[in-house]
């Protein structure tokens, strides 16, 4: 089931409602593209989210590149973080923050959309 957010007129300015697809089909500009492109999973297998392909190899056929570094806090902790871009000639429109919950981790499915957004 294909899920999208739709904007309800002026309740408040953040407040969207979740409607599948079907109930109400997308009308913000380039929506459309978003649900005509396949999740990377479709390519993943049980050995590794990137298939067949090295990561470098797949973050080429998406057209994404990839960055991950440790952010120090102000207690020392080193927290892991990573980055997923368009390549140019793409004109970067936004930040899309994906965050896991307390005590979890970064899986493929979370990894994978985010080359999903980055790619759109």
């Amino acid at each position: 089931m294909q899920i999208h957010a739709q904007r309800f007129e002026r309740q408040t300015d953040s407040y969207y409602k979740y409607r599948t697809r079907a109930q109400h089909p997308p009308t913000w500009s380039g929506l459309s593209k978003v649900y005509s492109m396949v999740h990377p999973i479709a390519e993943a297998n049980e050995q590794s989210p990137y298939g067949e392909l090295s990561p470098a190899e797949f973050y080429a056929r998406h057209s994404v590149s990839h960055s991950s570094d440790f952010i120090i806090n102000s207690r020392g902790l080193r927290l892991f973080a990573q980055s997923w871009t368009p390549l140019p000639p793409v004109k970067i429109l936004g930040v899309v923050a994906v965050v896991h919950g307390f005590a979890a981790e970064s899986s493929w499915l979370m990894e994978l959309t985010a080359v999903h957004i980055a790619k759109s």
